[in-house]
């Protein structure tokens, strides 16, 4: 299985990317955690080699949580699946 340093890959394709969020890291950056590591930013750095500006987050989890979280790589499919 492929990972982005402590994020399991669980599926991608072409228009989606779903991983394993542990708990304690942010699913998105937030103004008040500016310094805090985030799910987003992690998946934003795997993407630009690719060309990829960044990632479009389908749902947000908190930080604490753990579990699946479903990101997009271009706008038209994050607004179909939201």
């Amino acid at each position: 299985m492929q990972a982005i340093g402590d994020l399991e890959i669980v599926y991608e394709d072409a228009a989606l990317l779903v991983v394993n969020k542990p708990a304690g890291l942010l699913t998105v950056p937030l103004e008040r955690k500016g310094a805090a590591p985030s799910v987003q930013s992690q998946i934003e750095t795997y993407l630009r080699p690719f060309g990829k500006r960044r990632p479009f987050v389908v749902h947000r989890i908190d930080q604490d949580t753990s579990g699946l979280v479903v990101f997009a790589k271009d706008a038209a499919t994050q607004s179909r699946l939201k």
